[in-house]
């Protein structure tokens, strides 16, 4: 049997399976309304399991589901992307027109230079990631890593995963958990937005009322959401200063701490 496969199956199993499985029992809530979802429930046949066919199915479906929302995320992504990077020049056009530069003209040409100095030094700011590196390193008493990379200089978190993935399989197939749960949290947002914009479809179409069932539903979708984010937000913290750390460990190794004689 091969080992590797395992962390792959958890890896469709947190990032898809789960997410699809949530996103389509809350569409059942928002398609046939909470408390036709709970009647439908209850007018189940009781005494009867569930099939190893119909548990297949659902397992099934949830993968599309989820795969599919993994998919959506990133083709909003690169929109956005590509959104950004047309406004950002149209941005300095309209700031250029309508407001002028008039701070600059009062400065002395020592005082613009040394805020190009402050400017250059922030954009080449070392990563923390190596300088906690450093720091490890002065205490156990190894030499300082000659690795001197500033900000844009430092490679892309999958390249450096990808390295791992080849070298170092254990390490990478510890972080790939952090990707799965990145890749859960986009999922679930994508679907419980979509979702949401569903319910308060259906809700103003209703009764409109803000302590409905189907208003009750939204509240809890929309907290719902903003946990995914904040879940999304560590994940991808977490994901690339791991790896990255990970990455310089096993590349520049540090042994035990040396005894002061």
């Amino acid at each position: 049997m091969r080992w590797e496969v395992i962390p792959q199956v958890f890896y469709d199993l947190i990032a898809r399976v789960i997410p699809g499985t949530v996103i389509l029992v809350v569409g059942c809530a928002v398609f046939a309304g909470p408390g036709g979802m709970v009647r439908s429930i209850s007018a189940l046949p009781k005494g009867e399991g569930i099939g190893l066919i119909s548990v297949f199915l659902w397992l099934c479906l949830s993968y599309v589901v989820g795969y599919l929302l993994c998919k959506l995320w990133d083709i909003l992504c690169k929109l956005w992307h590509i959104l950004d990077e047309i406004w950002q020049p149209l941005a300095k056009i309209f700031k250029r027109m309508f407001f002028p530069p008039t701070n600059d003209g009062d400065k002395e040409p020592q005082e613009k230079h040394q805020d190009d100095v402050n400017q250059s030094l922030k954009r080449e700011k070392m990563p923390k990631w190596i300088k906690e590196h450093s720091k490890v390193a002065e205490l156990l008493g190894e030499p300082e890593i000659a690795l001197k990379l500033n900000n844009k200089e430092v490679p892309d978190t999958h390249v450096l995963h990808d390295h791992l993935r080849i070298y170092a399989p254990g390490e990478a197939f510890r972080l790939l958990k952090l990707v799965a749960e990145k890749r859960l949290f986009q999922a679930l947002s994508m679907g419980l937005g979509i979702l949401l914009v569903i319910n308060l479809y259906r809700w103003v179409q209703t009764s409109a009322n803000f302590l409905s069932e189907r208003a009750l539903l939204s509240y809890a979708i929309i907290v719902a959401i903003l946990c995914c984010r904040r879940g999304m937000a560590r994940s991808r913290e977490y994901y690339d200063i791991s790896t990255r750390r990970t990455w310089l460990f096993y590349n520049y190794p540090l042994g035990a701490a040396k005894e002061v004689k």
